[in-house]
């Protein structure tokens, strides 16, 4: 049964983890790092399936896999890998630039 001290010493580690955000558990650390291995993996087959596609005569849109394989990337590396300063504004303006001209290719063109 959850006692209050329980109940406030979770209330307490999270807190702790909100107010400093460089402070990490190895677990939430494991599941980036394993989240962007998977990202570069589809990163990597897109651009094997993009040179692929290159050679055949398809007519439809070539690079839109690669693109948003590339989105992917660029969000994660923003939102989790920079937490304040001038590198972490560079990447969330970047990525939310490429989220627009990728936004642009697919549903413009």
């Amino acid at each position: 049964m959850k006692t209050k001290e329980n109940l406030q010493s979770v209330n307490m580690d999270t807190d702790t983890y909100i107010k400093n955000p460089k402070l990490s558990s190895p677990k939430k650390a494991f599941w980036k790092h394993l989240f962007l291995a998977i990202l570069l993996v589809i990163l990597g087959f897109n651009i094997i399936h993009l040179v692929k596609m290159l050679e055949s005569d398809y007519s439809g849109p070539k690079y839109a896999n690669i693109l948003i394989a590339i989105l992917l990337l660029l969000n994660h590396v923003a939102y989790q890998y920079t937490q304040k300063g001038v590198l972490s504004t560079t990447m969330k303006t970047l990525s939310t630039l490429w989220l627009i001209g990728v936004f642009y290719y697919l549903f413009a063109i």
